[in-house]
């Protein structure tokens, strides 16, 4: 998919995000709800076609669009601050948030 391939996605965070919303004491703190691995457009877009094809859907056609020059189109977040203030990692990889996240508005569990 071109250009679009370097963009860093995070995805399956809601028990970070519930965690950082219920923890008062976080001081004005900015905390990056990260894994800290860098995934690309294509690597969902990968996953999503194999969700799709194990459940017999049909994958939508995607057209690739460039990046406009002074878009930043990589970016990698560090989650150590996060783990120290919430005592909060990753449990759920990519792959795994994504089918899970799929099955969920198919209402499939």
């Amino acid at each position: 998919f071109g250009v679009i391939s370097n963009i860093q996605v995070n995805a399956y965070l809601i028990d970070a995000i519930i965690k950082s919303i219920n923890k008062f004491d976080l001081n004005n703190n900015i905390i990056n709800i990260t894994n800290s691995y860098e995934t690309t457009i294509n690597d969902i877009v990968k996953y999503l076609k194999e969700i799709t094809l194990k459940k017999k859907i049909n994958f939508p056609k995607i057209n690739n669009t460039l990046i406009n020059k002074s878009e930043i189109y990589r970016v990698l977040a560090s989650n150590k601050k996060t783990k120290n203030l919430l005592k909060w990692s990753p449990k759920t990889n990519l792959k795994i948030g994504l089918e899970k996240t799929f099955n969920y508005f198919l209402g499939i569990e």
